[in-house]
């Protein structure tokens, strides 16, 4: 059994998933003009908004025992790539500048997204794209809207044009206790 199934399986990771958190099948979906239904609540909240934040690509990774900022408790998105562990702080990626990271320090190229309206989470391969190529460019029908070459791609699309990564959601000190020699986006 690997590790992610394991700690499924122990009850130390929340969820395990290309997908996390980013459904909205099967939900009232009628709205006014100018709102969305928020699909972890339920009420008619967020507003539609059209924006453009680049993605955030200067990551600073530091390792598990360098972190200096990391609480236990904090949640965290882990990925695995190419046998090497990556952690990147929620908190962080909800700040709305930090909704779309790229990680282009890994061997693999990461795009990391996190709707904090709807608690979304999905990780792709960039595909070899540089940073410039993705942005954050808003909310609309109840999910972040991606730009990606120009292109306005819904976070929660079935049909994302990159290849997904498997993301797990957990606590920072679970998360280290699984990979002791990660590196992590405090």
């Amino acid at each position: 059994m690997n590790r992610v199934r394991q700690a499924i399986a122990w009850g130390i990771v929340t969820s395990a998933a290309t997908l996390s958190g980013c459904s909205n099948k099967g939900e009232d979906r009628s709205t006014s003009q100018n709102e969305t239904v928020a699909p972890s609540i339920g009420l008619s909240v967020f507003p539609d908004k059209a924006m453009e934040e680049p993605a955030v690509s200067d990551l600073s990774m530091v390792s598990a025992v360098d972190s200096q900022a990391m609480k236990d408790n904090r949640e965290v998105v882990g990925v695995v790539v190419d046998g090497r562990p990556r952690a990147y702080s929620l908190p962080r990626l909800s700040n709305v500048e930090s909704h779309v990271l790229i990680d282009d320090q890994s061997a693999t190229g990461l795009l990391v997204t996190f709707c904090d309206r709807t608690q979304c989470l999905r990780v792709f391969e960039t595909g070899g794209r540089s940073a410039e190529s993705f942005q954050m460019r808003g909310f609309g029908n109840n999910t972040m809207l991606i730009g990606i070459d120009g292109e306005v791609i819904e976070q929660t699309s079935d049909h994302f044009p990159l290849p997904a990564v498997e993301a797990i959601r957990t606590t920072w000190g679970e998360w280290k206790k699984l990979h002791p020699d990660t590196v992590v986006y405090e």
